[in-house]
């Protein structure tokens, strides 16, 4: 995917306009100590939560939710 900055917000936030193939995502991560708002622009975009696994390191990941934008969709994440 790429990502294309739009306007760095005086060092307060990134304003940033992500754009996937169809088909492609991104690997399991975190937003660990930040906000994230998003609007989908086109398309939909399929999310999936998943648990912090028991063990450190080298613990399973398990689903816990699921969800699907769809276009003019907005959505947050911490």
């Amino acid at each position: 995917y790429t990502r294309n900055l739009v306007d760095n917000g005086n060092g307060k936030f990134n304003l940033m306009i992500l754009c996937w193939g169809e088909g492609h995502g991104s690997s399991i991560h975190d937003h660990t100590d930040s906000h994230c708002f998003m609007k989908i622009l086109q398309g939909n975009l399929k999310e999936s939560l998943f648990e912090w696994p028991e063990k450190k390191g080298n613990g399973e990941m398990t689903k816990k939710s699921e969800r699907v934008l769809r276009e003019n969709q907005c959505a947050y994440i911490n």
